[in-house]
């Protein structure tokens, strides 16, 4: 709520504990979105790293020859080998 609502309109903030017990849902519904829209590596190898994620990876040899070196610190800190 906004300073000007409340000054203009005499409205006070209140806590709706329905809509607090959801929050942590939402969030994460916002998380799933978020990712599946990225189109920036980086930033998707970054974001699965969240515990909220089970990722499989699957590849034919030479699957990273492309990846920089920023991509491949990100996959080894998964827990990923690359050559």
């Amino acid at each position: 709520m906004t300073r000007a609502s409340q000054s203009r309109y005499g409205l006070e903030a209140c806590v709706d504990d329905q809509w607090e017990s959801t929050k942590e849902f939402n969030d994460g519904v916002w998380k799933d979105f978020v990712l599946h829209n990225e189109t920036d590596l980086n930033a998707y190898l970054s974001a699965v790293r969240d515990e909220r994620y089970t990722v499989f990876f699957a590849a034919k040899e030479g699957g990273t020859a492309y990846a920089g070196e920023q991509q491949e610190r990100l996959m080894e800190a998964m827990g990923l080998g690359t050559p």
